[in-house]
Parts: C-alpha cells; structure tokens; sequence
C-alpha cells in the first residue's frame, strides 16, 4: 500500500491519467504541498477533530450554542451586549462562556429573565392594619 502522496490535510482525488491533490472545505493552500484550515467549517468524524468550543455534527464542525465562528475560532457571543434588556428591567446581565446569567438588582426579588424582577411588595394586599415589609437580604 503506498502512503498519501499528497500534503497535510490534503486529500488524493484518482484522475485519469493519475490523481489531484486537493484541499479540503474549511482548509485553503496547495493540496500537493499543505492545507491550513481557514474556518471552523472543517469536515470531521468526532470533536476531537474540531476546534474549542466546536461540535462535529453529520461530518462538519460548527460552533456551539452561544459561540460564533471567526476565521478557525468559535468566540463567545456577549448576550448581553448583543440583546439589550436581555435580562428584563430591574436586572443585570453577566456573561458567561457561552451563555449569560441574570440577576434582580438589590432589592428587587425574581428570577430574571423567566421571572421579572420586581418590588417584593409589588401586588401584594394586605390586610387592615397591616402593611408589607420586605426582608433584608444578608
């Protein structure tokens, strides 16, 4: 069996007469010589054949959720600087590798974005002579 004649990352395509070097999707270069990848978009049989942050999903890599492609890297997308009011009023956005996380500013109770935040005695009636205070947070 003879080895690839081709360069790294090349692919051998038989002619007739003979064969072409050729470089993959995702990789730019002379196939007789060498391929570098040039996006995330690589063919791939696992992960481990993308970069960080990328999946191989039916035999192409692609960045995962809450990543977008640059050049051969997946970056972290900020939510909350590309979505504004992401989180809903009263909250703060943080973002995270991959994600974001939000959070009721201080004294403002909720479970922001799914639950907005708001002033804990929002909605609540009480009865004669009563009033609602909310608790302290430590």
């Amino acid at each position: 069996a003879q080895s690839n004649p081709c360069g790294s990352n090349a692919v051998c395509r038989n002619t007739n007469p003979g064969f072409v070097c050729e470089c993959p999707p995702g990789f730019s270069g002379n196939g007789n010589i060498a391929c570098e990848a040039t996006e995330v978009r690589t063919l791939c049989q696992s992960n481990f054949d993308c970069t960080n942050n990328a999946v191989c999903q039916k035999g192409e890599c692609l960045c995962r959720s809450g990543f977008t492609a640059a050049g051969t890297l997946c970056l972290d997308i900020d939510e909350c600087r590309t979505t504004p009011g992401i989180c809903g009023a009263n909250a703060v956005c943080r973002n995270t590798l991959g994600s974001f996380t939000c959070s009721c500013l201080t004294s403002f109770v909720g479970s922001p974005p799914s639950v907005p935040c708001s002033e804990p005695c929002k909605g609540v009636t009480c009865s004669q002579h009563a009033y609602c205070k909310a608790e302290e947070k430590d």
